[in-house]
C-alpha cells in the first residue's frame, strides 16, 4: 500500500490502472504477453511511477496532456470562426 500512496500525486493513466487490475485478477503464470498489457504501463501497487513522467512517456496525446497550461474556457476563442472588430468590441 506504500507504493499506492507514493503514486497518488503522479501522472497515472488508465493503462496503468488496467495493468494493475490485470495483475490482481490474473495468476502470475497466466500473465503472458498475450494479455495485452502495455509494457510501458505501470502496476500502481508494484511499481513506482516516475515523478517526472511525461505525457509522451505515458502515451497521452498532447491535446489531452494535463501538463499544458490550463485556460479559462470563456477566454478561449471558438475554433473555425472569424474575428470581427466593431468599435472597441471584438466579436466572433
Amino acid at each position: 500500500m506504500q507504493l499506492l500512496a507514493t503514486n497518488q500525486k503522479r501522472l497515472v493513466m488508465g493503462f496503468d490502472l488496467y495493468h494493475t487490475m490485470m495483475r490482481l485478477m490474473t495468476r502470475a503464470y497466466e500473465l503472458t504477453p498475450h494479455a495485452h498489457v502495455p509494457e510501458w504501463s505501470y502496476d500502481a501497487l508494484k511499481d513506482v511511477v516516475s515523478h517526472d513522467r511525461t505525457c509522451a512517456e505515458a502515451r497521452i496525446p498532447s491535446s489531452y496532456c494535463p501538463c499544458m497550461e490550463e485556460q479559462d474556457i470563456k477566454y478561449t476563442r471558438p475554433r473555425f470562426t472569424t474575428e470581427e472588430h466593431i468599435g472597441n468590441v471584438t466579436t466572433y
